[in-house]
């Protein structure tokens, strides 16, 4: 007779068995999400926006990025209203350390009522990358949007800095928002509101 401990143990080994000819045979089915480099990614940030030649981001040059003029004050740990690389590289590399991705729903209200039938576009801030893609959904009744990857699914969207675009043609709403998404900002949840 097969003692407790056994039993359990074959049970383990035939549920590993069948997980293992479920997927593939040890493929891996998981979704992989960009990556950016942090240093890189700071560097081009200061290239793109740094009008003045300074090597740093004023107040006024951080409006060019909506994404980065949203989390500026998670950024400045200084609090001087400006931007260095060090500071933009230690944020991006916070990042990395929360989840790679976020499934994230998006609420989009309008004085304070859902907001049906709005385009609500994703676009990863330049200094990301080019391997990041858009990420586009269309708001429900409940003002709901579920976004998807513009050319290939992923699961969730990349952490990292977006502008958001908010459209709405028989609202005449056609609005460009910031948003940074991350563990210790969004969450799995954003709300819109106009």
């Amino acid at each position: 007779m097969m003692g407790y401990k056994s039993a359990t143990s074959v049970i383990f080994a035939g549920l590993l068995v069948a997980v293992s000819i479920s997927s593939g045979c040890g493929k891996s089915n998981r979704v992989t999400v960009d990556k950016y480099d942090p240093a890189t990614a700071a560097a081009k940030a200061i290239e793109a926006y740094d009008r003045n030649g300074d090597g740093k981001l004023s107040a006024e040059e951080v409006k060019s990025s909506p994404g980065l003029s949203e989390g500026s004050s998670r950024i400045d740990k200084n609090r001087d209203g400006i931007l260095t690389s060090d500071e933009l590289k230690t944020r991006f590399q916070a990042l990395q350390s929360q989840s790679a991705s976020m499934l994230l729903r998006v609420d989009v209200t309008l004085k304070r009522a859902p907001l049906a039938g709005a385009s609500i576009t994703f676009v990863p801030e330049p200094f990301m990358g080019d391997g990041f893609q858009s990420y586009v959904g269309t708001t429900t009744d409940a003002g709901v949007c579920d976004l998807k990857g513009e050319k290939r699914d992923t699961l969730g969207i990349p952490t990292g800095f977006y502008q958001v675009k908010i459209i709405h043609p028989g609202r005449s709403i056609n609005e460009v928002r910031g948003v940074e998404i991350a563990d210790d900002t969004t969450g799995n949840r954003l709300v819109i509101a106009l």
